[in-house]
Formats: C-alpha cells, structure tokens, sequence
C-alpha cells in the first residue's frame, strides 16, 4: 500500500487487525486446523435498511489430501459461482492472553463448485502461504522493514513542501522542429544517454544540432517552448555505429550535451528531474537477475485533455533473455552479441497504440536502494531495436538495448570526465 495503516485515521485503524503468517511450514498445521474461509463480502440488504454490514463472510471449511482434491476436481475445474480471487483461508491462534489472533494460512485462486450438484459440496484451491514464506513473503517483509517500501518502486518521489509530493523523472523528452522524436535519459546535470539513430532521418540524414531541443521534467507537454526545455551543445555518436545496417548493429549509442544544467532551469522544473545513475562496472547491478523496467517518455494523452496533470513516463516490466535466446527469438536479421542486452515482455500496451513501435532510447531501469532507502534509478540498457509481433496471439516481443555497461569505460566515463574537467 502507498501508506502504512498508522497513517490512516484512529477511526479507520481501530477496525483493522493484521494478519500474520505461518513462521514456518506446517506452523499452524493446516491438516488438523480449523479452517476459516473470509471473503470481502458484506451484507448489502443490510446496509440498504441502514444496519451496519457485518464483518467479512466466514464459511467454515474441510481440509483435502492432494489426493483427495485432485479426484475430486479431475482434469478440468468446471467453475460455476465464483468466490473472491485472494481471499484468505485462516487458522485463529491464541495469542498469551488468550486473544484468537488470525493466520492466513491460504490465498484463494480457484474453485471447483458444483453448484448444479445435489451434494452440496465444493472443492477450493489456494496458494499455500507456508510454501512462500522462505522464498518470497520473508524477503518483502524485510524490504519494507529496512526501506520502508521504497526499493521497487517504479517511480520514486521527493518531498518539494510538508504536503505536497512532487514527482521525478530521469527520462527526458529529445525534439525535433518542437516535435517529440526520442526518450533519452539523464546521466548528470548536462549528459543524456540515448541512441545514435534518433539524430538520423528516415533517409538516414544526419539532422542538425541546431533543430534540436531536449525538454526535461514532468508536465513538459504544457509548455515545450518555455522554461522546461533547452537547445542542444554538442552530440557524441558511439565511434562504432554505422547507419542504415541492422544486422550487425553493436554501437547504437549517443551521448547528447543539453546545453544549460538542470541546475540553471526554474526551482519548478528542477524538483520534478531526478538524474539516473549508470553501471558502476559491468553485472553490478546483474540485468539477469535484476528487476527491470522500460520507461518511454509517452503521458496520459486523454487525462490533459481532461485537465488532470500527466503521469509519469509509462514504465513496463520486462524479462530479461540470454543471447541464446533472444538470437533464437529475432532469427538471423540480427546478430545478437554481448555489447546489446534483450528482453522480452508484454507487448500487448504497444501493439495497441496508434504507432506500436517503442520510443528510440529509452530506458531499461533497475531501481536500486541507497542507504536512505530511496528507489534510484540505474540505467542498464539504451532501447533501439524491437522484435514485436503485433499480428501473433501469443502478445510478447523481444526488445534489444545497448548495454550501458558496455559502454561506461571507454565512451561514457571519459565523457562526464570532460563535463566535470572542462564545463562541456
């Protein structure tokens, strides 16, 4: 939840009682247990009449074997009247005063009812919470415990007054004519990491620096031509990458110098940038084990329209692939090798827009926590090339990044040397 429940009302927080979990399998032991099954369900007749509705619906229930369920449901689940998806399954433990404390001990997913059946019975399946606790509960509880639930987040947020957030992006919008062309992303305080080929035309004509602008902050859509945007000093294009070839693509990579800081833009702009960091050295952070997020620089059409404030960039979970795999995935129209990184995910939010392909250089993140516990972002992949299947049912594509780790020791490092040394 975005709150703890003490931020709640004393209202609200005397009517709430937290659960706990098994502490280890087969504590309680759910074969011998009296079983209680809760769902979020309130008596509406009730509450029209003006009596307050009870507490959630508790159906006591009988604990299966596997062997038991599985000939009970058989090889297909025939579902009639559908409980609450999630729902607990609970064991009451007497706590040393003698006070029933509640143990969810299963979460609800599927149900075998046979509510055209004379017997009256039913069999339900649920997720057993002691198998999950090692692997998965435990390691979330000390996440929130340590970091107070910052570290996933797909999009930290700062404090700019005592009530009023004000949210950040790294990502930033690379225009053309006042036209939005590319994402990119801000490595420090002048330097944008995205790809080579957005400063190439369709003809694969170089555009001029000068017809450039780089807009940086939140609510960019507002005002492209005033304070959130600046003209561009300089491109670096990656010594290796070769326009018009797809094939053996391996430096799609640039380096773009806006040419003001983000410290010489508005106090307004400036508390809603956040500036990403990169790779320190290649696998920290691991992309392979690491959870990742691509980010365009894409907002809420509709809602401006509407007068609400855009969100954030769109941020979209991805998995990431081996080589073998995603060369496997893409065929032979590209030589996949190890200075790109691929993923794959669900392209279901693409193929759906008006214009499918993704955003050329945006971000792959990895949201790392500091020693505060605060989300920040590390940009682990520049994107340039997709493998979406728009027309296929099976709804994934293969993305392909430049891996910035790749590119820190002899491209981006000596380049934020010269922005320090020189001031660009």
């Amino acid at each position: 939840m975005d709150q703890s429940v003490n931020a709640f009302p004393e209202s609200v927080k005397r009517t709430v009682g937290v659960a706990s979990r098994p502490p280890r399998p087969n504590v309680p032991n759910e074969a011998t247990a009296s079983l209680h099954f809760l769902e979020w369900k309130f008596g509406g007749n009730a509450e029209e009449e003006g009596i307050p509705p009870e507490l959630s619906k508790s159906t006591p229930m009988t604990y299966q074997s596997i062997a038991d369920c599985q000939h009970d449901v058989g090889s297909k689940f025939q579902v009639n009247s559908k409980p609450d998806l999630g729902s607990p399954l609970m064991v009451y433990h007497a706590n040393g005063k003698g006070i029933a404390k509640p143990v969810v001990v299963g979460v609800y997913f599927l149900a075998g009812l046979r509510c055209k059946h004379d017997d009256g019975w039913g069999t339900m399946i649920y997720s057993r919470v002691a198998s999950f606790v090692h692997d998965f509960i435990g390691p979330e509880e000390k996440r929130v415990r340590q970091f107070g639930a910052e570290e996933s987040r797909p999009a930290p947020t700062t404090t700019t007054t005592e009530t009023t957030p004000a949210r950040r992006t790294s990502v930033v919008s690379i225009q053309h004519n006042d036209e939005h062309i590319c994402s990119g992303t801000l490595i420090t305080k002048e330097l944008v990491l995205t790809a080579a080929s957005c400063f190439f035309d369709q003809a694969w004509g170089r555009i001029p620096e000068d017809e450039l602008k780089v807009a940086i902050g939140v609510d960019v859509f507002r005002n492209l031509q005033g304070e959130q945007s600046t003209s561009v000093k300089g491109i670096k294009l990656h010594p290796s990458f070769v326009p018009r070839t797809i094939a053996n693509r391996t430096g799609d990579f640039a380096i773009l110098e806006m040419d003001q800081s983000v410290d010489a833009f508005p106090e307004s702009v400036k508390r809603t940038v956040e500036i990403a960091s990169r790779p320190l050295r290649p696998n920290v952070p691991n992309e392979a084990t690491a959870s990742l997020h691509f980010l365009e620089w894409k907002f809420g059409e509709n809602a401006e329209e509407e007068g609400i404030p855009p969100e954030l960039p769109n941020s979209t979970p991805m998995t990431y692939q081996s080589i073998a795999d995603c060369q496997h995935d893409v065929g032979s129209k590209f030589q996949v090798n190890p200075k790109v990184m691929c993923t794959r995910g669900d392209n279901t939010g693409f193929c759906s827009r008006e214009e499918s392909a993704p955003d050329l250089g945006s971000p792959l993140m990895v949201y790392h926590a500091n020693g505060r516990g605060i989300a920040k972002p590390v940009v682990v992949g520049v994107y340039f090339l997709a493998g979406l299947r728009c027309k296929q049912n099976d709804g994934w594509g293969t993305m392909i990044y430049s891996r910035v780790a790749s590119f820190v020791h002899d491209f981006i490092g000596p380049e934020e040397k010269r922005v320090r040394q020189f001031g660009g």
